[in-house]
C-alpha cells in the first residue's frame, strides 16, 4: 500500500483524472461482465427450451410405440385365429358373436391418458370418414368362417 501511495500524483487535478479513468475502466468492466452474464443466461435458457422440446416429442414417441406395440399384439392375436380357424377340424363351428367376446373389456382397460384423448378423437373421425366415404366399394370376403 506505502508504495502505491507513492506513486499517485500530488497534483488534485491529475488525481482526479486517474479516478475518473479508473472508474470509467471500472464501469466498462461491469458492462462487459454483464452483457457476457446475459448471454451466458440467454444460452442456458435456449438449452433448457431445447432439452423440453426433446422430452416432449420423447414422451410423443414413447406413446406411438405403446399404439404400434398394441396393434401388433392385436394382429398377432389376430393371426393366430385365423390361423387356428384354417387349421382346425372343420366339424366345429364358431358363433360370430365369439370373436368381439372380450373386445369391450378390453377396451375398458386401454383407457388411454387425459393427454391422448385428442389424438384417439382425430383417429376415430378419421376412420368414421373413411367407412362412410368408402361405402361404395364393393366387399368380398375371402375367408368363409
Amino acid at each position: 500500500m506505502n508504495k502505491l501511495a507513492n506513486n499517485l500524483p500530488n497534483d488534485l487535478d491529475e488525481l482526479k483524472r486517474l479516478v475518473l479513468a479508473q472508474a470509467d475502466l471500472l464501469e466498462e468492466h461491469t458492462e462487459h461482465f454483464h452483457t457476457e452474464l446475459l448471454q451466458k443466461d440467454a444460452e442456458a435458457e435456449r438449452k433448457e427450451v431445447e432439452l423440453k422440446r426433446k422430452e416432449v416429442e420423447l414422451e410423443r414417441r414413447e406413446v406411438e410405440l405403446k399404439h404400434a406395440n398394441a396393434e401388433v399384439e392385436r394382429l398377432k392375436e389376430l393371426i393366430a385365429y385365423f390361423q387356428r380357424a384354417l387349421y382346425r377340424p372343420k366339424s366345429e363351428k364358431i358363433h360370430p358373436d365369439q370373436l368381439g367376446l372380450f373386445d369391450e373389456a378390453e377396451a375398458i382397460v386401454t383407457i388411454p391418458p387425459p393427454g391422448e384423448e385428442s389424438r384417439i378423437s382425430r383417429w376415430t373421425s378419421a376412420l368414421r370418414f373413411v367407412f362412410q366415404n368408402c361405402s361404395h366399394i364393393s366387399r368380398h370376403n375371402i375367408l368363409n368362417i
